[in-house]
């Protein structure tokens, strides 16, 4: 916990890349417990909250970035096991200018 807490990965600070983390389940607290495991890591969490409708099944990580930030998909997609999308399928969703959405889906609710 140290070393990653110590170690930031140089190109993840220059970036400082706004991360919003979503819960798209029933089941309560999953984004803030996702959020302070990315915050331990370093990553800069801007937010969490619920979607405004449930029922996600995958979750999803999506790039709202433009390109303009290389390093944080790569980091994201190795620490969530998912790969980047490039838009938001449900348009209701705030993302208060986030560069990065983390919508948990039941996947990760229900891991088994």
């Amino acid at each position: 916990q140290y070393m990653r807490t110590e170690l930031k990965d140089p190109y993840m600070i220059k970036e400082n890349a706004k991360i919003l983390v979503l819960n798209g389940t029933l089941v309560s607290g999953l984004a803030t417990t996702k959020a302070t495991e990315l915050t331990k890591y370093g990553y800069n969490v801007v937010g969490t909250g619920n979607t405004p409708s449930g029922g996600w099944i995958s979750t999803t990580l999506v790039d709202l970035s433009g390109g303009k930030k290389k390093y944080t998909p790569h980091y994201l997609e190795g620490r969530t096991g998912i790969s980047a999308i490039n838009s938001l399928s449900d348009k209701t969703i705030a993302t208060n200018g986030a560069d990065f959405v983390i919508i948990i889906g039941s996947d990760e609710a229900n891991p088994n």
